[in-house]
């Protein structure tokens, strides 16, 4: 089970308990309450052990243009959590601070992922300038030898 359907589940416990005709005890809310907040807790640090690994590989990769792409992944997916941490209800003043925290730092990391982007897509492009460059320089130097060779005939 993912920690994302960890959260939906304690959702529908808290939203269960909730919505029963019994009272409910107030053990029982602080401990489904307590449950979504240890939910979220375990998803955000996924978030972070994502990005944490997504800068460890990414950091290896040959290829600029490869990292940028799997950059702009990374950076949509962390835009699909911020919304969905986003659309979760407010309950209680404890939770509410974990909910807000948690899309604070689900929001710094989008922007070090759209950081990390850029920076790779820029020296992809640069990657595509000094080749050019190396292709020009070639040519060149390919032209310079027929020219010394026709000089030396």
């Amino acid at each position: 089970m993912t920690a994302l359907d960890e959260i939906q589940k304690a959702s529908r416990e808290l939203t269960t308990l909730l919505s029963r005709e019994q009272a409910l005890s107030r053990e029982e809310l602080f401990e489904a309450l307590k449950k979504y907040r240890e939910a979220l807790h375990v998803f955000v640090v996924g978030v972070h052990t994502l990005y944490d690994s997504a800068v460890l590989v990414t950091s290896n990769f040959s290829s600029p243009r490869l990292a940028a792409a799997a950059w702009k992944d990374l950076h949509e997916n962390f835009f699909a959590v911020l919304e969905v941490l986003g659309r979760l209800p407010m309950l209680e003043p404890r939770t509410n601070r974990v909910i807000v925290s948690s899309i604070k730092d689900v929001r710094f990391i989008l922007n070090l992922a759209d950081q990390k982007y850029r920076t790779y897509t820029e020296l992809a492009e640069a990657q595509v300038e000094l080749d050019d460059c190396d292709a020009i320089a070639r040519e060149g130097f390919a032209m310079l030898d027929t020219e010394e060779s026709r000089l030396e005939r």
